[in-house]
């Protein structure tokens, strides 16, 4: 059996886009992005905490008049990757 050499460096991911719509008469900016740091924990086993989220900010034309939107939603959490043969 060939021995495989364990990979035991944590690796960052930055990961995000946005854009601006300003379709009739609309002026939104959105965007939103995530951060994950991979952490071996085995050979085999990854945790990967993250955090990140999203919003919008601007405003949006409707019968009653202009909405104004300012908005940001985090999000957050843990994700575990097992490698199977």
């Amino acid at each position: 059996m060939a021995s495989e050499k364990q990979d035991t460096a944590m690796r960052a991911r930055l990961q995000g886009g946005g854009g601006y719509d300003s379709d009739r008469g609309a002026s939104l900016l959105t965007g939103g992005g995530r951060a994950t740091l991979d952490i071996p924990l085995t050979d085999r086993l990854t945790l990967s905490p993250y955090f990140g989220g999203g919003g919008a900010l601007g405003k949006v034309p409707t019968p009653e008049g202009d909405m104004k939107i300012k908005k940001f939603d985090p999000e957050y959490g843990v994700g575990l990757n097992y490698k199977f043969d």
